[in-house]
């Protein structure tokens, strides 16, 4: 996988705290259609019968440039550390990067 990035830069001469915002992409994840769009099934019927997944969506985590420093916004999401379980494969696929590789060192 490749480590995409976008930045968005504010303009020279303003007063806005707010130099720069950059969105880091850490990794994938599948979904069931009734997640993004919802549903009337009960959920524990979608769940376990479901078998659609929707394409692979971005993780993003977001890196804020302020004049005070820097501030690392994240989805939280991380690379699984022991087994995934059966339930959760049927939740949502996962698709990311190793702990680490997107932010080694940060400034």
């Amino acid at each position: 996988m490749s480590i995409s990035a976008a930045t968005s830069k504010a303009e020279i001469g303003t007063a806005d705290p707010i130099r720069a915002v950059s969105v880091v992409s850490t990794g994938t994840v599948e979904i069931h259609p009734e997640h993004a769009y919802g549903t009337r099934k009960p959920l524990y019927w979608w769940l376990l019968t479901s078998r659609k997944w929707l394409p692979p969506r971005p993780i993003n985590a977001y890196v804020i440039e302020h004049a005070k420093g820097l501030v690392l916004f994240d989805t939280a999401k991380t690379a699984p550390r022991s087994p995934t379980t059966r339930f959760s494969r049927r939740v949502h696929r996962d698709h990311l990067r190793p702990s680490g590789q997107v932010l080694d060192n940060p400034r």
